[in-house]
């Protein structure tokens, strides 16, 4: 590390935001290299970008002079660990459970749908608490949890063998479900 690099970081330690400038613009090469090597499903590649470009602020912030040997190894560990933080972050809010989250098929593709052409795929929507607690109004208790199973893309099967039903019971619930869901409006 050259002197005014030291210099540059000790006045940025100390609050000089001119010095913290030119350091993230002298670095910030080291957060876009890291940001491209990690993914967040739907998500913005800017996203990484701005929490790569925390990482460097912190490296900033708490980089040793006396402790540590390099700054640029330093600021790279510091901006992987802040990425890696977010990546996981995100996986983990995607992750909730589906109370609070429920991503469901176009309604009008499901309440015309067959149980033949049930597992086709289509364009997902996200409905929040206030389409569920509608939902919940109108259907039992069963009903309801055969629903959701549905709209996240279970096969008859699987609901099956997840509730403790027959497939036989899951398509007549489905179906009781589906009329339910037309008859109150709630598409």
């Amino acid at each position: 590390m050259n002197e005014n690099e030291a210099v540059k970081l000790m006045l940025a330690k100390a609050g000089d935001e001119a010095a913290v400038t030119f350091l993230i613009e002298k670095y910030q090469y080291l957060v876009m290299n890291a940001a491209f090597k990690y993914y967040l499903k739907d998500a913005e590649q800017q996203d990484l970008i701005q929490e790569g470009l925390i990482g460097l602020y912190e490296a900033i912030k708490s980089y040793d002079i006396n402790k540590n040997d390099s700054f640029p190894a330093y600021a790279k560990l510091v901006i992987n660990r802040k990425l890696i933080s977010a990546v996981n972050a995100h996986n983990a809010e995607k992750n909730r459970i589906v109370s609070e989250r429920v991503y469901v098929e176009n309604m009008e593709d499901v309440i015309h749908e067959t149980a033949a052409d049930a597992g086709e795929r289509i364009e997902r929507k996200e409905f929040d608490k206030e389409y569920l607690a509608r939902l919940k109004t109108v259907l039992s208790d069963m009903e309801y949890e055969i629903i959701l199973l549905y709209m996240n893309d279970y096969s008859y099967a699987e609901i099956a063998e997840k509730t403790g039903k027959t497939k036989k019971t899951v398509d007549n619930a489905v179906s009781r479900a589906k009329k339910k869901i037309r008859e109150a409006g709630i598409i």
